[in-house]
């Protein structure tokens, strides 16, 4: 056959269905090899992952400064707290007023009664040059709580009137705050008057 065409190729009856079926069977193996690996990628991942919270693969956490434990506050006088409404003895207002003396002079005072706080401020009272006093440092503090709290009083007549004929007491807590940072804490159990100033 030397420079003539060769025989045409006719494929056998059958053959295409085959082929056909041939390359079928090597698509759906590609295709399974494919959902094989990025299954296995995506495990992998998840393992990387949760391995990761696990040991703590996290950025530290800064400690936070060391701050050191208040001083004891040292109180000249007992503090004070009384029912602080416009109409004598009423506790319908639901405020009361504090009145703490302090030798020192703290850039911050506050006064908690029952988890309620309140700043209390210089009332600047000069005893004058002959004597020296402590000075004086007050506050309203409202709601006080003497309708539902620690200092709930029980009325001497009608629903806000009290007179003080059922004794009612709180625990104060004073924090003092120095311009240096510094604090110093003092805590009281102080009777409550029915009147205030």
């Amino acid at each position: 056959m030397l420079g003539g065409t060769a025989p045409p190729i006719v494929p056998s009856p059958g053959f295409a269905d085959r082929l056909r079926a041939l390359f079928d069977e090597a698509w759906r193996r590609a295709r399974r090899r494919r959902l094989l690996v990025a299954g296995a990628l995506i495990a992998a991942m998840g393992v990387a992952v949760g391995l990761s919270v696990a040991l703590g693969d996290r950025p530290p956490v800064p400690e936070a400064p060391v701050v050191p434990a208040p001083a004891a506050l040292a109180l000249p006088k007992d503090p004070g707290m009384g029912v602080a409404c416009r109409e004598a003895n009423s506790v319908a207002c639901d405020r009361i007023g504090i009145a703490v003396w302090l030798d020192s002079v703290p850039q911050r005072l506050v006064a908690t009664v029952d988890g309620r706080s309140v700043a209390l401020r210089d009332a600047h009272i000069v005893c004058g040059r002959e004597r020296s006093c402590p000075r004086l440092y007050q506050g309203e503090l409202q709601p006080a709580g003497l309708l539902d709290g620690a200092l709930k009083v029980t009325p001497d007549e009608g629903r806000y009137r009290w007179f003080g004929r059922h004794p009612v007491a709180g625990t104060l807590t004073i924090t003092a705050t120095y311009r240096d940072g510094s604090r110093a804490v003092a805590t009281r159990r102080v009777p409550l008057n029915p009147g205030w100033g």
